[in-house]
């Protein structure tokens, strides 16, 4: 009598499925590269073109810097939850919309609005991590995947956001700042169908949401900043 085993992917095929995912989320992090890069080379255009004084431009870093801190592990666990890639499509449709809501703003107000909602994008990175930790379970070089290919992103990270200034800076001069302003935001928008063909991963964890943990973390912000 002989018995059937079940048919698993060769290493050919996971391998594929891996280097297909490893691309896509080095893509997202060049878009990452481009919002945390672009800015810095044209802020003072941005002020004089909506009549901002220069010390309130403090308030577009400070609000994301805030919103960043709180979306962080609110995100993270919430992908645990309903999983990863699709808190990933979440963050990069919110910060796709806000990145165009920057090249369009006709005020500080509605600036300040999408420079605080684009800072969703810092859950980015940490979500990645998780999609290769949960897409090489069970695989025996599971731990020496993840960190490599942490590696890889984070590398990938600083190169864009050295490349995104550069090309800031040489374009500052030559293109109108409304036209300037829909580059990273174009960046971002192209990340979307990316992240739709990642296709699905493992099944979410079970558990709860930490409401109170969070209360407490806006409170200490709050404090904080208050202070």
């Amino acid at each position: 009598m002989t018995t059937t085993r079940p048919v698993r992917p060769g290493p050919r095929s996971l391998s594929h499925s891996l280097r297909r995912t490893i691309a896509i989320l080095v893509a997202i992090e060049v878009a990452s590269g481009a919002i945390q890069g672009y800015y810095g080379p044209i802020m003072v255009d941005l002020a004089d073109d909506l009549a901002i004084a220069y010390a309130d431009l403090n308030w577009l870093e400070a609000a994301q810097l805030i919103f960043s801190a709180l979306a962080v592990p609110a995100l993270a666990r919430a992908g645990d939850l309903i999983g990863h890639r699709r808190i990933l499509m979440i963050a990069t449709a919110i910060t796709a919309a806000a990145t165009w809501g920057i090249a369009l703003a006709p005020s500080f107000p509605v600036l300040l609005v999408a420079w605080t909602l684009q800072g969703v994008y810092v859950v980015w990175l940490p979500v990645e991590v998780a999609i290769i930790h949960r897409r090489t379970a069970g695989a025996p070089d599971q731990g020496r995947v993840t960190r490599r290919v942490a590696a890889l992103l984070v590398a990938t990270l600083e190169i864009s956001i050295i490349l995104a200034a550069v090309l800031a800076g040489q374009l500052v001069e030559r293109v109108p700042l409304t036209v300037m302003l829909m580059v990273p935001a174009l960046a971002v928008t192209c990340c979307l169908p990316a992240v739709w063909w990642l296709g699905g991963t493992a099944a979410p964890t079970r558990g709860r949401f930490d409401w109170g943990g969070l209360s407490l973390l806006v409170l200490a912000v709050g404090v904080a900043m208050g202070a």
